[in-house]
Protein backbone atom coordinates (compact mmCIF):
# COMPACT_ATOMS: atom_id res chain seq x y z
CA UNK A 1 0.00 0.00 0.00
CA UNK A 2 2.55 2.31 0.36
CA UNK A 3 3.76 2.45 -2.92
CA UNK A 4 0.50 3.56 -4.06
CA UNK A 5 0.67 6.93 -5.06
CA UNK A 6 -1.25 9.51 -3.15
CA UNK A 7 -1.59 13.22 -2.39
CA UNK A 8 -2.63 14.97 0.95
CA UNK A 9 -5.28 17.54 2.10
CA UNK A 10 -3.29 20.53 3.58
CA UNK A 11 -5.96 23.34 4.10
CA UNK A 12 -9.59 23.66 2.63
CA UNK A 13 -12.18 26.38 2.65
CA UNK A 14 -15.95 25.87 2.22
CA UNK A 15 -19.15 27.82 1.94
CA UNK A 16 -22.40 26.29 2.06
CA UNK A 17 -26.29 27.43 2.80
CA UNK A 18 -25.63 26.01 6.31
CA UNK A 19 -21.99 27.22 7.12
CA UNK A 20 -19.43 30.01 6.26
CA UNK A 21 -16.29 27.99 6.34
CA UNK A 22 -14.90 24.69 6.56
CA UNK A 23 -15.43 23.49 9.96
CA UNK A 24 -18.81 25.34 10.53
CA UNK A 25 -20.12 23.31 7.50
CA UNK A 26 -18.51 20.14 8.92
CA UNK A 27 -20.19 20.81 12.48
CA UNK A 28 -23.75 21.48 10.70
CA UNK A 29 -23.84 18.43 8.53
CA UNK A 30 -22.76 16.36 12.01
CA UNK A 31 -25.73 17.91 13.24
CA UNK A 32 -28.04 17.12 11.03
CA UNK A 33 -28.91 21.23 10.08
CA UNK A 34 -31.09 21.93 7.49
CA UNK A 35 -30.45 25.10 5.28
CA UNK A 36 -33.43 24.95 2.96
CA UNK A 37 -36.56 26.94 2.55
CA UNK A 38 -39.09 28.26 0.37
CA UNK A 39 -37.91 30.43 -1.94
CA UNK A 40 -39.54 33.48 -4.47
CA UNK A 41 -39.28 31.42 -7.66
CA UNK A 42 -42.29 29.75 -8.37
CA UNK A 43 -42.86 26.89 -10.26
CA UNK A 44 -45.12 26.47 -13.08
CA UNK A 45 -48.03 25.34 -10.56
CA UNK A 46 -47.16 28.69 -9.08
CA UNK A 47 -45.72 27.06 -6.01
CA UNK A 48 -42.73 28.38 -4.04
CA UNK A 49 -39.35 25.99 -5.25
CA UNK A 50 -37.32 24.63 -2.36
CA UNK A 51 -33.52 25.56 -2.20
CA UNK A 52 -31.15 25.78 -0.21
CA UNK A 53 -28.94 29.58 -0.92
CA UNK A 54 -26.29 31.05 0.51
CA UNK A 55 -27.49 34.26 2.31
CA UNK A 56 -26.77 37.14 0.51
CA UNK A 57 -25.06 39.12 3.99
CA UNK A 58 -22.26 36.02 3.72
CA UNK A 59 -21.26 36.97 0.56
CA UNK A 60 -18.96 39.93 -0.51
CA UNK A 61 -20.11 42.42 -3.63
CA UNK A 62 -19.06 42.27 -6.48
CA UNK A 63 -15.68 43.91 -7.17
CA UNK A 64 -16.32 47.17 -9.10
CA UNK A 65 -14.15 46.08 -12.01
CA UNK A 66 -17.14 43.50 -12.73
CA UNK A 67 -20.02 45.71 -12.04
CA UNK A 68 -20.64 46.77 -15.84
CA UNK A 69 -19.71 43.28 -16.81
CA UNK A 70 -22.90 42.23 -18.66
CA UNK A 71 -23.54 38.55 -17.70
CA UNK A 72 -26.81 36.65 -16.10
CA UNK A 73 -27.28 36.28 -12.05
CA UNK A 74 -25.98 32.46 -12.30
CA UNK A 75 -22.36 34.24 -13.33
CA UNK A 76 -22.18 36.74 -10.88
CA UNK A 77 -23.54 34.49 -8.62
CA UNK A 78 -21.01 31.92 -8.94
CA UNK A 79 -17.35 34.75 -9.11
CA UNK A 80 -19.58 35.87 -5.24
CA UNK A 81 -19.62 32.40 -3.72
CA UNK A 82 -16.14 31.29 -4.85
CA UNK A 83 -14.29 34.44 -3.06
CA UNK A 84 -14.54 34.04 0.80
CA UNK A 85 -14.00 29.68 0.02
CA UNK A 86 -11.30 30.25 -1.86
CA UNK A 87 -9.49 33.05 0.62
CA UNK A 88 -10.23 30.79 3.11
CA UNK A 89 -8.33 28.13 1.85
CA UNK A 90 -5.48 30.01 0.84
CA UNK A 91 -4.98 31.17 4.40
CA UNK A 92 -4.61 27.55 5.62
CA UNK A 93 -0.79 26.64 5.17
CA UNK A 94 2.04 29.37 4.30
CA UNK A 95 2.88 29.31 0.25
CA UNK A 96 6.39 30.30 -0.97
CA UNK A 97 4.84 30.32 -4.71
CA UNK A 98 1.49 30.84 -6.37
CA UNK A 99 -0.43 27.41 -6.92
CA UNK A 100 -2.46 26.75 -9.78
CA UNK A 101 -6.45 26.17 -9.71
CA UNK A 102 -8.26 23.33 -11.19
CA UNK A 103 -11.98 24.04 -10.68
CA UNK A 104 -14.84 22.57 -11.46
CA UNK A 105 -17.90 24.25 -12.57
CA UNK A 106 -21.35 23.35 -13.49
CA UNK A 107 -21.90 21.79 -16.86
CA UNK A 108 -23.93 22.46 -19.90
CA UNK A 109 -27.23 20.33 -19.88
CA UNK A 110 -28.88 19.45 -23.05
CA UNK A 111 -30.96 22.70 -24.47
CA UNK A 112 -29.47 25.12 -22.26
CA UNK A 113 -26.97 27.61 -22.93
CA UNK A 114 -23.39 27.43 -21.69
CA UNK A 115 -22.81 27.50 -18.48
CA UNK A 116 -20.06 29.33 -17.77
CA UNK A 117 -17.93 31.07 -20.21
CA UNK A 118 -14.23 30.61 -21.13
CA UNK A 119 -12.98 34.04 -19.85
CA UNK A 120 -14.31 32.55 -16.22
CA UNK A 121 -10.91 32.65 -14.65
CA UNK A 122 -10.12 36.06 -15.44
CA UNK A 123 -13.02 37.59 -13.58
CA UNK A 124 -12.24 35.18 -10.61
CA UNK A 125 -8.77 36.43 -10.21
CA UNK A 126 -10.52 40.03 -10.49
CA UNK A 127 -13.03 39.32 -8.05
CA UNK A 128 -11.02 37.32 -5.47
CA UNK A 129 -7.80 38.57 -5.93
CA UNK A 130 -6.26 35.58 -4.53
CA UNK A 131 -2.68 34.43 -5.18
CA UNK A 132 -2.94 32.18 -8.01
CA UNK A 133 -0.77 30.87 -11.17
CA UNK A 134 -3.96 31.62 -13.17
CA UNK A 135 -2.03 31.14 -16.66
CA UNK A 136 -1.92 27.08 -15.61
CA UNK A 137 -5.72 27.33 -14.20
CA UNK A 138 -8.11 25.52 -15.90
CA UNK A 139 -12.08 24.67 -15.87
CA UNK A 140 -13.37 21.04 -15.70
CA UNK A 141 -17.15 21.79 -16.98
CA UNK A 142 -18.44 18.34 -15.80
CA UNK A 143 -20.60 19.18 -12.80
CA UNK A 144 -20.92 17.36 -10.03
CA UNK A 145 -17.66 14.83 -11.13
CA UNK A 146 -15.52 18.00 -11.59
CA UNK A 147 -13.90 18.07 -8.74
CA UNK A 148 -12.35 14.62 -8.48
CA UNK A 149 -11.54 14.74 -11.87
CA UNK A 150 -9.23 17.71 -10.95
CA UNK A 151 -7.86 15.70 -8.64
CA UNK A 152 -6.94 13.08 -11.18
CA UNK A 153 -5.24 16.29 -12.96
CA UNK A 154 -3.29 16.98 -9.62
CA UNK A 155 -1.44 13.73 -9.81
CA UNK A 156 -1.03 14.25 -13.19
CA UNK A 157 0.01 18.39 -12.47
CA UNK A 158 2.38 16.74 -9.88
CA UNK A 159 3.75 14.06 -11.50
CA UNK A 160 4.52 15.72 -14.56
CA UNK A 161 5.95 19.29 -13.40
CA UNK A 162 7.98 18.30 -10.23
CA UNK A 163 5.83 20.83 -8.52
CA UNK A 164 4.04 20.17 -5.12
CA UNK A 165 1.02 22.31 -4.24
CA UNK A 166 -1.93 22.42 -6.34
CA UNK A 167 -5.69 24.23 -5.30
CA UNK A 168 -8.67 21.77 -6.93
CA UNK A 169 -12.15 23.09 -6.42
CA UNK A 170 -15.51 23.79 -7.02
CA UNK A 171 -18.57 26.00 -7.40
CA UNK A 172 -22.05 26.13 -8.30
CA UNK A 173 -25.44 27.83 -7.84
CA UNK A 174 -28.76 26.52 -9.42
CA UNK A 175 -29.63 30.94 -9.70
CA UNK A 176 -30.40 30.89 -13.19
CA UNK A 177 -34.40 30.97 -14.16
CA UNK A 178 -33.78 29.49 -17.62
CA UNK A 179 -32.20 26.13 -15.56
CA UNK A 180 -34.96 26.24 -13.30
CA UNK A 181 -37.58 26.63 -15.68
CA UNK A 182 -36.71 23.71 -17.77
CA UNK A 183 -36.01 21.60 -14.50
CA UNK A 184 -39.59 22.67 -13.64
CA UNK A 185 -40.80 21.18 -16.25
CA UNK A 186 -39.26 17.97 -15.90
CA UNK A 187 -40.59 17.98 -12.33
CA UNK A 188 -37.23 17.73 -11.05
CA UNK A 189 -37.44 20.59 -8.24
CA UNK A 190 -39.17 19.63 -4.77
CA UNK A 191 -41.85 22.21 -3.78
CA UNK A 192 -45.81 21.35 -2.41
CA UNK A 193 -46.79 18.56 -4.79
CA UNK A 194 -43.50 17.77 -5.96
CA UNK A 195 -42.22 14.40 -4.05
CA UNK A 196 -39.73 12.91 -6.46
CA UNK A 197 -37.66 16.21 -6.50
CA UNK A 198 -34.33 17.79 -5.24
CA UNK A 199 -33.31 20.72 -3.49
CA UNK A 200 -31.51 23.28 -5.54
CA UNK A 201 -28.37 24.52 -3.45
CA UNK A 202 -25.41 26.24 -3.95
CA UNK A 203 -21.84 26.19 -2.62
CA UNK A 204 -17.82 26.46 -3.27
CA UNK A 205 -15.58 24.14 -1.94
CA UNK A 206 -11.12 24.44 -2.28
CA UNK A 207 -8.58 21.45 -0.96
CA UNK A 208 -5.12 23.08 -0.94
CA UNK A 209 -3.15 19.65 -2.42
CA UNK A 210 0.21 18.53 -1.32
CA UNK A 211 2.54 15.43 -2.83
CA UNK A 212 4.47 13.27 -1.03
CA UNK A 213 7.05 14.95 -1.87
CA UNK A 214 6.60 17.76 0.63
CA UNK A 215 4.84 16.52 3.39
CA UNK A 216 7.17 16.51 5.86
CA UNK A 217 7.87 20.17 5.57
CA UNK A 218 3.91 21.17 6.30
CA UNK A 219 3.62 23.09 9.76
CA UNK A 220 0.75 21.05 10.98
CA UNK A 221 0.13 17.59 9.91
CA UNK A 222 -2.07 17.37 6.59
CA UNK A 223 -5.76 16.46 7.28
CA UNK A 224 -6.05 12.82 5.07
CA UNK A 225 -4.55 11.30 2.41
CA UNK A 226 -6.23 11.07 -1.19
CA UNK A 227 -5.82 8.36 -4.08
CA UNK A 228 -6.09 8.39 -7.61
CA UNK A 229 -9.99 8.90 -8.52
CA UNK A 230 -11.91 5.94 -10.58
CA UNK A 231 -13.44 7.47 -13.65
CA UNK A 232 -16.08 5.71 -15.69
CA UNK A 233 -18.98 6.78 -17.83
CA UNK A 234 -22.80 5.89 -17.26
CA UNK A 235 -24.16 5.50 -20.68
CA UNK A 236 -27.99 5.37 -19.44
CA UNK A 237 -27.93 8.62 -17.81
CA UNK A 238 -31.11 10.98 -17.26
CA UNK A 239 -30.46 12.36 -21.05
CA UNK A 240 -29.65 9.49 -22.62
CA UNK A 241 -31.67 6.84 -24.66
CA UNK A 242 -29.54 3.72 -23.51
CA UNK A 243 -30.49 1.91 -20.67
CA UNK A 244 -29.44 2.90 -17.43
CA UNK A 245 -27.97 -0.17 -15.75
CA UNK A 246 -25.85 1.76 -13.05
CA UNK A 247 -22.85 0.39 -14.44
CA UNK A 248 -20.65 3.75 -14.84
CA UNK A 249 -20.68 4.35 -10.65
CA UNK A 250 -19.91 0.53 -10.09
CA UNK A 251 -17.02 0.71 -12.12
CA UNK A 252 -15.80 4.10 -11.14
CA UNK A 253 -16.10 3.02 -7.50
CA UNK A 254 -13.88 -0.36 -8.03
CA UNK A 255 -11.11 1.55 -9.57
CA UNK A 256 -10.83 3.96 -6.86
CA UNK A 257 -10.59 1.42 -4.16
CA UNK A 258 -8.33 -0.85 -6.47
CA UNK A 259 -5.93 2.13 -5.88
CA UNK A 260 -6.16 2.09 -2.45
CA UNK A 261 -5.66 -1.50 -1.81
CA UNK A 262 -6.04 -3.53 1.27
CA UNK A 263 -8.37 -1.18 2.43
CA UNK A 264 -12.27 -2.04 3.33
CA UNK A 265 -14.19 0.91 3.14
CA UNK A 266 -16.45 2.02 6.21
CA UNK A 267 -17.62 5.45 5.01
CA UNK A 268 -19.38 6.54 1.90
CA UNK A 269 -20.02 9.91 1.39
CA UNK A 270 -22.35 10.54 -2.18
CA UNK A 271 -23.79 13.03 -4.25
CA UNK A 272 -27.33 11.60 -4.07
CA UNK A 273 -29.61 14.62 -3.92
CA UNK A 274 -32.85 13.03 -3.17
CA UNK A 275 -34.43 11.88 -6.38
CA UNK A 276 -34.69 8.44 -6.87
CA UNK A 277 -32.87 8.17 -9.94
CA UNK A 278 -29.43 7.94 -7.98
CA UNK A 279 -30.67 5.18 -5.93
CA UNK A 280 -30.52 2.65 -8.46
CA UNK A 281 -26.84 3.27 -9.60
CA UNK A 282 -25.79 3.24 -5.97
CA UNK A 283 -27.30 0.38 -5.21
CA UNK A 284 -25.27 -1.52 -8.18
CA UNK A 285 -22.12 0.05 -6.93
CA UNK A 286 -22.70 -1.35 -3.43
CA UNK A 287 -23.45 -4.40 -4.76
CA UNK A 288 -20.52 -5.34 -6.68
CA UNK A 289 -18.22 -3.69 -4.57
CA UNK A 290 -19.57 -5.47 -1.87
CA UNK A 291 -16.25 -7.38 -1.22
CA UNK A 292 -14.42 -3.98 -0.44
CA UNK A 293 -17.22 -2.26 2.16
CA UNK A 294 -17.27 -3.11 5.89
CA UNK A 295 -19.96 -5.05 7.12
CA UNK A 296 -21.13 -1.48 8.75
CA UNK A 297 -20.67 0.81 5.97
CA UNK A 298 -22.05 3.91 7.17
CA UNK A 299 -23.72 6.66 3.85
CA UNK A 300 -23.82 10.27 4.37
CA UNK A 301 -25.35 12.16 1.73
CA UNK A 302 -25.62 15.98 2.67
CA UNK A 303 -27.54 17.05 0.40
CA UNK A 304 -30.12 16.42 2.85
CA UNK A 305 -28.75 19.58 4.53
CA UNK A 306 -27.44 21.93 2.27
CA UNK A 307 -29.35 20.97 -0.87
CA UNK A 308 -27.85 20.00 -4.74
CA UNK A 309 -24.54 21.48 -4.87
CA UNK A 310 -23.81 20.56 -8.21
CA UNK A 311 -19.44 21.08 -8.97
CA UNK A 312 -19.03 22.08 -5.53
CA UNK A 313 -19.99 18.39 -4.53
CA UNK A 314 -16.69 16.27 -5.07
CA UNK A 315 -14.56 19.32 -3.11
CA UNK A 316 -16.71 19.81 -0.11
CA UNK A 317 -17.65 15.73 0.27
CA UNK A 318 -13.52 15.26 0.40
CA UNK A 319 -12.99 17.78 2.99
CA UNK A 320 -16.12 16.68 5.09
CA UNK A 321 -14.49 12.81 5.00
CA UNK A 322 -11.21 14.75 5.64
CA UNK A 323 -12.54 16.03 8.97
CA UNK A 324 -14.90 13.41 10.09
CA UNK A 325 -11.89 10.59 9.73
CA UNK A 326 -9.48 13.41 11.37
CA UNK A 327 -11.63 13.81 14.28
CA UNK A 328 -13.17 10.09 14.52
CA UNK A 329 -16.75 11.28 14.00
CA UNK A 330 -16.68 8.42 10.69
CA UNK A 331 -14.67 5.18 10.25
CA UNK A 332 -12.31 5.38 7.66
CA UNK A 333 -11.19 5.22 5.03
CA UNK A 334 -14.06 6.32 3.10
CA UNK A 335 -15.12 6.59 -0.63
CA UNK A 336 -16.10 9.67 -1.99
CA UNK A 337 -18.83 9.42 -5.11
CA UNK A 338 -20.50 11.76 -7.43
CA UNK A 339 -22.30 11.23 -10.23
CA UNK A 340 -23.18 13.86 -13.13
CA UNK A 341 -26.40 14.91 -14.78
CA UNK A 342 -24.64 13.74 -17.99
CA UNK A 343 -22.42 10.16 -18.35
CA UNK A 344 -19.06 11.38 -16.12
CA UNK A 345 -19.24 8.89 -12.83
CA UNK A 346 -16.41 9.25 -10.84
CA UNK A 347 -15.17 8.05 -7.14
CA UNK A 348 -11.99 8.68 -5.01
CA UNK A 349 -11.17 7.02 -1.57
CA UNK A 350 -10.06 9.68 1.79
CA UNK A 351 -8.10 7.92 3.93
CA UNK A 352 -6.29 9.15 7.32
CA UNK A 353 -1.86 10.08 7.89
Amino acid sequence: MSNQPKIYIAGMGMITAIGGSALTTAAAVRARCKGMQMSPVMNKNSKPMTMACVPDAALPLLNGELATVNHLLRYTRLLQIATPALDEVMQTVPLKDPPPLFLAVPETLPGCPPAIPGHFLDHLRIQSGAKIQWPLSRLIATGRTGGLQAIELAFKYFESTGKDVVVVGGVDTYLDHFLLGMLDQEDRILAEGIMDGFIPGEAAGFLLLISERVVSKLPTKPLAILYPPGQASEPGHRYSQEPYRGDGLADAMRIAIQHAPGQRMHTIYSSMNGESFGAKEYGVACTRNNTSMAETVEHEHPADGFGDIGAAFGPVLMGLAALDLQKGYRQGPAVVYCAAEQQARAAIVVSTV
